[in-house]
């Protein structure tokens, strides 16, 4: 009879693999206390599953985006016409200067 650690150190793998495969049934297995343990002729009968390629991924393109809302038609630009200017306007100075006082008086 093994334990789990001793049968893990026998196939080079973690223990607690060694008690997933317990739990699911993949190996034979008897609980003694809070131990698990295996029969070395049933250790010997697992085989483990050999490793498999991973799967190709299909390379689809994206699929192409509906445009949301109106279509935005800008009218062609005229080259004569004049530039807006960028930015904020600023505000006109009209009498929002402030008027020099006469100190002492």
């Amino acid at each position: 009879m093994l334990t789990t650690t001793e049968a893990a150190a026998r196939l080079g793998v973690n223990p607690s693999r060694i008690q997933f495969l317990v739990r699911a049934g993949r190996i034979k297995a008897m609980r003694v206390g809070r131990q698990w343990c295996i029969q070395e002729a049933d250790l010997a009968a697992w085989q483990p599953l050999p490793p498999h390629r991973p799967r190709k991924r299909k390379e689809t393109p994206p699929a192409p985006r509906k445009p949301m809302g109106r279509p935005r038609i800008h009218p062609p630009k005229d080259p004569n016409a004049p530039k807006r200017p960028r930015g904020r306007p600023r505000k006109a100075d009209t009498n929002n200067a402030k008027q020099p006082t006469a100190k002492g008086k």
